[in-house]
């Protein structure tokens, strides 16, 4: 083969590599690119050095919580599609119960947030709610 006929296929190669690129740079752009819930709610509410440690500890009691009623839950729906009858039903009780947890956990770590807030950062708190329900509910 002569050596100007890999100049064709070095082109088609290089277009081909540059085609990839450009899609996964696409890609990346479609993904919205939000701060973690702890440093969003730090930032919109302008908290102190303090409010910040604050709210970070409760924040991580709270994940911890979460992490166990999960496990909780996960534990009961395999009960519940692993037997038939009275089991069953107590199975699907727990694991409504561990939902309830959950709600009231979380609404339990809203208000100590908001408690936390001075007069002029409670009138974010609304704004802040809505953005971390959005985080919290989205798929």
């Amino acid at each position: 083969m002569k050596t100007w006929m890999w100049i064709p296929f070095s082109l088609v190669a290089l277009l081909m590599a540059a085609n990839i690129w450009v899609l996964m740079r696409a890609n990346q752009h479609n993904q919205p690119h939000l701060p973690p819930p702890k440093i969003m709610v730090v930032e919109m509410l302008d908290f102190d050095a303090q409010q910040a440690k604050d709210f970070r500890n409760n924040a991580e009691e709270h994940h911890h919580a979460m992490l166990q009623f999960d496990q909780k839950q996960r534990a009961w729906t395999q009960v519940y599609f692993e037997t038939q009858g009275l089991e069953k039903q107590d199975a699907l009780d727990s694991i409504q119960a561990c939902m309830l947890q959950k709600l009231e956990k979380t609404e339990a770590h809203f208000q100590f947030l908001e408690a936390l807030c001075r007069p002029g950062q409670k009138a974010k708190f609304p704004e802040v709610k809505e953005a971390l329900m959005h985080r919290i509910l989205q798929p």
